[in-house]
């Protein structure tokens, strides 16, 4: 059964992403990275001697301007925002054909 507190939800409003983590651990023990158009957030939970890593990976479909993005954890519901600006349409794209070598 998948624990809801380790869960991620993406939105679209106007202008940016929303992603909603739900984790229950210190913001210390949080840590969020944009790298190469990829959003990584991975955070550790510590209680009884245990430890307990979740890692979530995104992608998203239009470019993010990666200098605004922002991070913001609510400790009354364990809940980590993280907004990802918009900064332009859709990335580019193309069909490739493939060929037949002989």
């Amino acid at each position: 059964m998948t624990d809801p507190r380790h869960e991620l939800e993406l939105y679209r409003e106007d202008d940016h992403y929303l992603v909603l983590a739900h984790v229950d651990a210190d913001p210390a023990d949080i840590d969020v990275k944009w790298v190469d158009g990829h959003l990584h957030v991975a955070a550790e939970h510590h209680q009884e001697g245990r430890t307990r890593v979740t890692h979530r990976d995104m992608t998203f479909p239009r470019a993010v301007d990666e200098d605004a993005i922002t991070a913001d954890y609510n400790d009354s519901d364990d809940v980590l925002e993280i907004r990802l600006p918009i900064s332009g349409d859709r990335p580019q794209s193309r069909t490739v054909e493939v060929g037949r070598s002989e």
